[in-house]
């Protein structure tokens, strides 16, 4: 049999006690014991007591700076928290193995030796009591973990539990906290842990769980720090389990440490930015500031209080306060929720010449407990230094030489201080200014080389030097050379002067002008090439010469060029002047011009060149001009023909565009006046063609198509017309070059004469004409058509015998003559031309360049002769006749035909013709074998006193002659006065022909006729004639 003991749970902890059952006999059995002795056999059974076993975990609460949250954490802090303090929790861990406590118990605790925060004032009062409510589970391991994993398997013997994370747990008496939340049961589940158990644990150990109220939440001591504001560092709380009923101790967890961290701030100061100077009001720069700053607690959170804090300004500072700058607060807050507080300064502008000068400022603790520290060392004082805004003057040249009889040097007063930019300056600058003795200039007497200069100058308020200060040269009649002005600065009270600025040497040189003269020395192109002139001095002046030039012609400055001003320096006697052209995107002219015209100076400081006062430079385009031309590649100069010979059209660009590409388009034309059919006569051709960079001009290919139609050659045009560009215009077409065409010969049968003249000559020598087939088959034979053009001065009939105007070219021939026969006349005629053209008929084509033939027909009449004129005799009044020679020297062949040869009557003749002798034809005519004509003249008495008149014949070069020898000869009239005052009878040469002409003997005779004159007494005037 056996006796069951059933503990009886008193939720007392009492320890382990004992129950011993002993044995009685009796008369109905016999008692041995376990060893078989005889004694009265007895057994011992242990009750152990296991009330609970308490043990304590830290898990404060903490602020996440980065993540700006609250978060728990094993670190045990609490912190004071500006007014709200983060609070620190020690949990309370169950370990119970026996049944679940079925009735609330009190576990103590206090506060014990080591703590060194004070209850009440540095945290609030704990209560040291904390009840376990009902309801606890026990759990215990299943499985045995070993050192490297970081999960163990639990159950609990009866009921449910949830696991949340970050819950702790006691394990062989070492804490761990719950990685994520688990459902425990009565079936085993794992439990991942922050870390792995640093041994391995019999199964069956019991397993600590947090305690949790009736809602869940765990059972904590909550340890809330009181924000103090006083400095005191950290401090510290130690929490510990005391003995109870009902409970135990948890080996190892009996204590909980907890750090408050005190959270009043270690204020700094600093300069923050640049230091300030005295600027004007209202600049910012003249604005300094200091800041005020801690790192907060936790590092970077903000206070959620304001903090008063106060400064001092120490006894050591050189800035003067309310001089130098404005006065300061001594008090300042740094606001809640903020790290940091600006001490604003604001520097006052003074007239001073002074030093820098600091402000020191130091952070100060009052009383007892302020609410903050002051940081050790420098942080907790800040030195501002203030700079000094009256000016460094110095002095420049504005120009440092000057000309007699021409304009002075000039010079500036400058604010040196302020050169980096912004004006120091409230008000006007008064800066002493003297001429140094060391100078050359004579500044007084009869001598005196200038005008007195000022004793100061000034530099405007708002402005960062003066306005320029021209020395006024006085021209003298004294050679000197160059003489040397030194200025410089007088100290002052307001400004301090420039160690090495502070002097300025002009010079004055005396007036010896050069003569300037201008040249081109090189031509520009956009994109590459600049275009030079050069301006040259007869001398190399003393001093440099600024030279005017105005600039002119088809460029524009500043849109197709720019250009700078051209010194000749001292001691040389030319300056190079580049006009840098501007590679711009417009289509101008392939060329445009720059004309550099030499100006006179105002005042004038040299002489221009009468001779080379002016020079053209010229800038070529970059922007593609493009053109085209009409080319046979294969034999230049013979035009295209079927069946083969084939073109090209060539598409060229101005060389100065070659660095860029372009796309050139095009047309072919296809109209009545092109009878050549693209697609037909020659092959389909593209309408655009491509210049790469580099490349100048590109051939666009004319493939002849041979086809077995006649054709007029003469017509078959291929015409290649360049189109303008489309937008964005990439090129300009040349408007003289936008076309051209090239002429197909057909290669049917094509007939022209074999040479475009012939000749002929009286009296029998005949022309031959050939014809020619010069293209095509020769196999079948040709009737070729002829006719006599109307442009001919040859007669058929009269001067040439009549001719055939068809021939016949049999098969197999490519060339047939005919005779154009001369017929003999007798006239003397220029030379006349016979024009034979051929006229076109389905057989065949005419050849573009020889269908037509002149023939000429020289004349054997007396052409090529050589005529003369001399005098025979002079006239005499009243009734002796004059006359004078035509004289006619035939060709070789003699004199065969009958011609007139004009002359006429000088305009230097004095004789007055019908008054002074009687009226004369204008020409003469030669008969056959005849060499030459007497022409008379016979006077018309007057009887009027006067001296010799004369008459002038002039011949000159005719169509069948050449006036050879003399080409004028005078007859003198000689005056006739016989003092009786009876004027005599003239009777004149009666032997004269009908025509005014003798033959007889090769002599003619011009006959006048019989005069009678009457006279009177008396004179006559001239106008009576």
């Amino acid at each position: 049999m056996v006796i069951t003991v059933d503990p009886i749970a008193d939720n007392n902890d009492e320890g382990s006690e004992r129950l011993t059952i002993t044995l009685i006999e009796s008369k109905d059995y016999l008692l041995a014991g376990a060893d078989g002795s005889k004694t009265n056999p007895s057994a011992t059974v242990n009750i152990i007591d296991r009330q609970g076993e308490v043990g304590l975990a830290v898990s404060p609460l903490q602020f996440d700076s980065q993540n700006k949250e609250i978060v728990s954490d094993l670190d045990g802090v609490a912190a004071e928290s500006m007014g709200v303090p983060d609070k620190a929790q020690v949990r309370v861990l169950f370990a119970d193995q026996s049944a679940i406590n079925s009735a609330p118990f009190g576990v103590r605790y206090s506060v014990v030796a080591g703590s060194t925060a004070t209850a009440g004032s540095d945290y609030k009062i704990l209560s040291g009591v904390m009840t376990i409510p009902t309801g606890q589970l026990r759990a215990t391991l299943t499985t045995v973990a070993n050192g490297s994993d970081t999960a163990i398997n639990v159950k609990l013997d009866a009921g449910t539990r949830t696991l949340q994370a970050g819950e702790f747990i006691l394990v062989g008496g070492e804490l761990y906290r719950v990685q994520t939340a688990v459902i425990l049961g009565t079936t085993a589940a794992s439990i991942p842990l922050t870390s792995a158990l640093l041994s391995p644990t019999p199964a069956g150990e019991a397993v600590g769980l947090e305690i949790r109220d009736t809602v869940g939440s765990p059972i904590v001591i909550s340890i809330e720090p009181v924000d103090d504001q006083i400095v005191e560092g950290d401090e510290i709380v130690v929490v510990s389990l005391s003995a109870g009923a009902g409970y135990s101790i948890a080996q190892g967890a009996s204590n909980a440490l907890i750090t408050i961290r005190d959270d009043e701030p270690v204020l700094k100061i600093k300069v923050e930015g640049n230091n300030p100077v005295e600027y004007l009001v209202g600049d910012s720069r003249s604005q300094g500031k200091f800041v005020v700053s801690y790192n907060g607690v936790p590092l970077g959170t903000p206070l959620r209080r304001a903090i008063p804090f106060t400064i001092s300004i120490e006894s050591s500072s050189t800035a003067t306060e309310g001089l130098d700058y404005s006065a300061l607060s001594r008090s300042y807050v740094v606001p809640a929720n903020s790290l940091s507080v600006e001490i604003p300064v604001s520097v006052i502008d003074d007239d001073l010449v002074e030093p820098a000068e600091t402000i020191i400022v130091k952070l100060v603790k009052v009383g007892t407990s302020p609410g903050y520290d002051v940081g050790a060392g420098d942080t907790g004082v800040a030195t501002m230094t203030i700079g000094d805004n009256e000016p460094v003057v110095g002095i420049k040249a504005e120009s440092s030489q000057g000309f007699e009889g021409g304009t002075g040097p000039s010079f500036r007063v400058v604010n040196l201080t302020s050169s980096g930019g912004g004006n120091l300056l409230a008000k006007n600058l008064d800066v002493s200014i003297a001429v140094d003795g060391l100078s050359t200039v004579t500044l007084s007497g009869s001598d005196q080389d200038i005008q007195s200069i000022p004793s100061f100058v000034t530099i405007p308020a708002s402005a960062n030097e003066s306005l320029p200060v021209v020395v006024v040269p006085i021209d003298d009649t004294l050679v000197e050379g160059d003489e040397t002005i030194i200025v410089k600065i007088v100290a002052g009270t307001r400004y301090t002067v420039d160690g090495i600025q502070n002097v300025v040497t002009l010079r004055l040189s005396d007036n010896i002008e050069p003569t300037l003269s201008v040249i081109k020395t090189q031509d520009g192109i956009e994109g590459s090439v600049n275009a030079v002139f050069r301006i040259i001095s007869d001398v190399a002046p003393p001093v440099g010469v600024l030279a005017t030039l105005e600039f002119t012609g088809t460029a524009t400055a500043g849109v197709d060029y720019t250009i700078g001003v051209p010194i000749i320096a001292a001691g040389t006697t030319f300056v190079d002047l580049v006009a840098i052209v501007v590679d711009d995107a417009e289509f101008e002219a392939l060329t445009e011009t720059i004309t550099a015209t030499l100006k006179q100076s105002t005042p004038p400081r040299y002489f221009i060149s009468a001779t080379q006062s002016s020079a053209t430079a010229t800038i070529t385009d970059d922007e593609p001009l493009v053109s085209v031309a009409a080319v046979i590649p294969a034999a230049p100069g013979v035009p295209l023909a079927e069946p083969a010979t084939n073109g090209a059209f060539t598409i060229s660009r101005n060389p100065s565009s070659v660095n860029k590409a372009i796309t050139v388009n095009f047309e072919i034309v296809q109209d009545a006046t092109t009878q050549a059919i693209e697609g037909t006569d020659f092959q389909a051709i593209p309408r655009t063609v491509s210049l790469p960079a580099g490349v100048t001009s590109v051939n666009v290919p004319v493939i002849v198509i041979d086809d077995l139609l006649v054709e007029d050659s003469a017509n078959e045009k291929v015409i290649l017309t360049l189109q303008d560009s489309p937008a964005p215009i990439t090129y300009k077409v040349d408007g003289t070059k936008r076309t051209a065409q090239l002429i197909i010969l057909d290669d049917e049968p094509m007939v022209g004469f074999a040479s475009p003249v012939a000749t002929a000559s009286e009296p029998a020598t005949n022309a031959t004409v050939t014809l020619q087939r010069l293209a095509g088959s020769s196999a079948v034979p040709l009737t070729i058509v002829l006719e006599v053009d109307s442009s001919s001065t040859a007669t058929v009939g009269a001067d040439v015998a009549a001719f055939p105007l068809s021939v016949s070219m049999p098969a197999g021939i490519d060339s047939v003559a005919f005779s154009v026969n001369v017929l003999d006349d007798n006239l003397v005629e220029s030379q006349e031309k016979l024009v034979i053209v051929l006229v076109k008929t389905s057989a065949y084509s005419l050849s573009p360049d020889r269908g037509s033939v002149r023939v000429n027909i020289n004349d054997d009449d007396g052409a090529g002769g050589v005529l003369s004129v001399s005098l025979v005799r002079d006239a005499t009044e009243p009734n002796q006749s004059g006359a004078v020679r035509l004289a006619y020297a035939p060709p070789a062949g003699g004199l065969r035909g009958t011609f007139s040869v004009p002359f006429v009557i000088g305009a230097s003749s004095t004789a007055i013709e019908g008054l002074d002798y009687f009226g004369l034809p204008r020409s003469v005519t030669f008969g056959p074998g005849q060499t030459e004509v007497i022409i008379e003249i016979a006077p018309i008495p007057d009887f009027v006193s006067e001296g010799d008149e004369t008459v002038r014949f002039v011949i000159d070069d005719g169509p069948t002659w050449t006036a050879g020898g003399s080409k004028l000869v005078d007859l003198t009239i000689h005056n006739f006065d016989s003092g009786s005052g009876k004027p005599p009878i003239a009777e004149a040469n009666t032997s004269s022909a009908s025509n005014g002409c003798g033959l007889g003997g090769g002599l003619g005779l011009l006959g006048i006729g019989l005069l009678i004159a009457f006279g009177r007494s008396g004179t006559r005037r001239r106008d009576q004639r």
